[in-house]
């Protein structure tokens, strides 16, 4: 299995002397595999955001997670599989603000 973690950003506006982004993270695979395989992504936001758990069942976009923030931070997906007997694997990727 080749799955990796991603993201764009758009800037949006500043408040103050703060940048925000709007941002989308995702998944996208390399070789053999294939996003049919993952039943949801479970993405960890920052502890500073309020409900940090998101649960995304929609393939489109590649479990497309769009978000507004204003800092960078270490983004976790944990993809949970349709067959069961595999076990779920963790991602790691620092969002990128362009």
């Amino acid at each position: 299995m080749s799955f990796y973690l991603t993201n764009v950003s758009q800037f949006v506006e500043t408040k103050g002397n703060t940048n925000w982004w709007k941002w989308t993270a995702r998944i996208k695979v390399e070789g053999d595999s294939s996003l049919d395989e993952i039943k949801y992504v479970e993405y960890q936001l920052h502890s500073s955001f309020k409900n940090p758990i998101k649960r995304i069942r929609k393939i489109e976009g590649g479990f497309a997670l769009t978000m507004k923030g204003w800092g960078v931070f270490q983004l976790k997906a944990r993809l949970i599989f349709v067959d069961p007997s595999i076990e779920p694997v963790l991602l790691v990727h620092m969002l990128e603000f362009d």
